[in-house]
């Protein structure tokens, strides 16, 4: 299939978007198919590969992500017109039940990148969705303009320092806003320990739920097994990275333990 072979494609645009993040642009015919929570591997020729959930979706797609390490550094300094190789979209993205009339969408840092395309079709498909956005500080916040444009009041973004917004973290916005609402379903993205607390709300509450799952990633197609999660076997490559809340239920690894790139077992 071509999705799993690397590609070159040229880069259309680059931004800054806060603090560490940034946006590359670019247009493929594959990718501009993807399923909202898809990913893709990117290659920086010659530096690194590493996967990325896709941030824009359509004619030009795009990843948005946060500077972390040699390979995310480079990405950042690419330049408009160099290119870049892709493989993907991989993986399953997230399911949208064109019965659901109320969605709530939980985004933490740099989580947030693969949830606007979602909520992009969410809107498209009438349904009403509330979005929180949880980062430590104003200088983490990005695409506030693009999120105020799709759900205007619906918007709660919350800062752990109180520098915007709401004083708070995202999970405890989200379980106020579950109280006082009849939410269909829950869609969820950011650091794990934030999202097994919404987990835990979803769980106690009742509503369904879906997470996208951050694992280290060789190869992206369900070979090197380093994103395997305990005890079912599943792979967050390929089974994921979006599970179910029923899925999760039975994952004694959500929440407590990753893999490190030696396959060895750490704390979340």
């Amino acid at each position: 299939m071509d999705n799993l072979i690397y590609r070159t494609v040229k880069v259309a645009k680059i931004r800054r978007e806060a603090c560490s993040v940034y946006t590359v642009k670019f247009k493929d015919p594959l990718t501009a198919k993807a399923t909202p929570g898809q990913f893709v591997m990117i290659n920086v020729i010659g530096v690194d590969e590493f996967p990325m959930s896709l941030s824009y979706i359509g004619e030009i797609s795009g990843v948005t992500f946060k500077v972390i390490g040699e390979g995310t550094q480079a990405l950042s300094e690419v330049k408009v017109g160099e290119y870049i190789g892709i493989k993907g979209p991989l993986g399953h993205g997230f399911q949208i039940d064109p019965r659901d009339r109320l969605v709530l969408v939980v985004g933490g840092g740099i989580g947030l990148a693969p949830l606007i395309p979602l909520i992009e079709k969410l809107i498209e498909n009438g349904v009403e969705t509330k979005v929180v956005f949880g980062v430590r500080s104003s200088e983490d916040i990005f695409f506030r303009d693009r999120l105020s444009a799709l759900v205007d009041d619906d918007l709660i973004i919350v800062t752990e320092d109180g520098s915007y917004g709401v004083k708070g973290t995202a999970p405890k916005i989200a379980r106020k806003l579950v109280r006082e609402n009849h939410f269909s379903r829950i869609y969820a993205c950011g650091p794990e320990k934030m999202l097994y607390k919404v987990f835990r709300i979803a769980v106690r509450y009742g509503v369904k739920a879906q997470f996208s799952l951050e694992r280290y990633m060789k190869c992206g197609v369900g070979l090197c097994g380093n994103c395997c999660l305990d005890p079912l076997g599943l792979l967050a490559c390929r089974d994921g990275p979006v599970f179910d809340v029923e899925t999760l239920k039975k994952i004694s690894d959500f929440g407590r333990f990753k893999r490190d790139p030696s396959g060895m077992k750490i704390k979340v």
